[in-house]
């Protein structure tokens, strides 16, 4: 998933969840997320016409797996904490990735 998805599954600006990603960078190696170069930007963008609002930004967007976007979900972001509907006693990241083999 893009930053730019995750900050609107989350509530927040895409800023603002960069500026965690990077105030936290050891938590989120490159097998947890990479930046997209211009030319992937260009092809994702091209083929989701949610991303249109992208195709003109100067900034390439970062892509997260299913680790790093769970790692998101446990980070705190102006008073607000990034957590998922698990259920009282579930564990797993359910509420993210319904359709995983994963939790």
């Amino acid at each position: 998933m893009l930053d730019v998805d995750l900050a609107e599954l989350y509530g927040v600006s895409t800023k603002r969840l960069n500026e965690q990603v990077r105030r936290n960078r050891e938590r989120f190696p490159e097998d947890f997320m990479f930046q997209l170069t211009a030319d992937e930007k260009d092809k994702v963008v091209a083929n989701c016409d949610h991303l249109s609002r992208l195709k003109f930004s100067s900034f390439l967007p970062y892509a997260f797996t299913e680790h790093g976007a769970v790692m998101l979900a446990s980070k705190k972001t102006s008073g607000q904490v990034f957590t998922l509907a698990f259920g009282e006693g579930k564990s797993g990241p359910q509420g993210l990735f319904p359709h995983s083999n994963s939790g």
